[in-house]
C-alpha cells in the first residue's frame, strides 16, 4: 500500500520533486484524556532515496479506527488535500 505524488514542493516552494513514493510507518494509536490520537511517519521517496520523512496526527473525540492501515491512508489522503498535493493510490 502506497501512494504515488505527483509533485511535492520542498523548502517553502523554492523546490519542487514529482514522481514520488509515500508510504506509512510506525503508526501510534491511544487514548490520553478521552481524546483519541492517531499518528505515523509518512516517507517520501524518489527512486529508492529517502527524500522527506514527517509526523502526521489527528486527535478525535470518538475512535476513528477500524482498520489502522486503511484509515492511517485515509487521514494522509486528507492532509495531502488540505496541502494541495495531488496524488493517487498505487499498490505495492
Amino acid at each position: 500500500m502506497g501512494i504515488k505524488i505527483t509533485e511535492l514542493k520542498l523548502y517553502d516552494g523554492a523546490v519542487s520533486v514529482g514522481d514520488l513514493y509515500a508510504n506509512i510507518r510506525d503508526m501510534r494509536i491511544t487514548k490520553n484524556d478521552n481524546k483519541h490520537e492517531v499518528g505515523f511517519v509518512c516517507r517520501f521517496y524518489k527512486n529508492s532515496t529517502l527524500i522527506r520523512a514527517m509526523h502526521i496526527g489527528k486527535t478525535c473525540d470518538t475512535n476513528i479506527i477500524k482498520d489502522a492501515w486503511v484509515d492511517c491512508y485515509c487521514i494522509l489522503k486528507e492532509y495531502l488535500t488540505e496541502k494541495g498535493i495531488t496524488f493517487v493510490d498505487e499498490e505495492v
